[in-house]
């Protein structure tokens, strides 16, 4: 626990080092938070899609879509009916049941509200801990970015950024560098 309060008190230092096994508890003790946040809204989630899928538009429009590929349709045909009926009706019935407001609906939304803080809350602490334990592993700081280009919305730009993510990940890995602070690596 002291890792993370730690990485909450250095939040906006990026300059020092941070050691291998600190900054992982750091990252150990924060996932394990958020996902004490998400799996009650992956649990609301599910029971709310399972809802939606059993209402009986959605399983005409399922039906329809079967009964089409089983007549021939081809596969883009069957895109376009997904598109054109699945979805919209789909979408209807998900909105009803969240306007429904029940207690499956409320958990979800308190839970989604809470990860989505938690996310906010730890990702500049997160950041200038990963530039720490990168410098302390003799590494460029410019590292850190990669993984932040996943969040922009371009799918080239995000499998790549994906790729250089796991890059960074194993930077982090490294054991630490044996020079002084304020020292220029050879």
């Amino acid at each position: 626990m002291n890792a993370l309060l730690n990485g909450f008190r250095r939040y906006v230092d990026f300059s020092g080092r941070e050691a291998k096994g600190q900054f992982w508890m750091y990252i150990l003790l924060s996932q394990l938070i958020l996902v004490v946040f998400a799996v009650p809204v992956f649990v609301t989630g599910t029971l709310m899609y399972r809802d939606v899928l059993q209402e009986e538009p959605v399983r005409e429009a399922v039906t329809g879509i079967v009964e089409q590929l089983n007549e021939g349709a081809s596969s883009d045909e069957a895109v376009q009916m997904v598109i054109d009926e699945v979805i919209p009706v789909f979408l209807s019935c998900f909105q009803n049941r969240l306007n429904q407001g029940d207690a499956t609906v409320r958990i979800f939304h308190v839970f989604l509200a809470l990860s989505a803080l938690w996310c906010v809350f730890i990702t500049v602490p997160t950041i200038s801990a990963t530039v720490r334990r990168l410098r302390d592993a003799g590494q460029s700081v410019w590292w850190v970015l990669p993984p932040l280009l996943a969040f922009v919305p371009c799918a080239l730009v995000s499998q790549l950024a994906g790729l250089l993510s796991l890059a960074t990940l194993v930077l982090c890995c490294l054991d630490s560098e044996r020079t002084e602070p304020g020292q220029k690596r050879a």
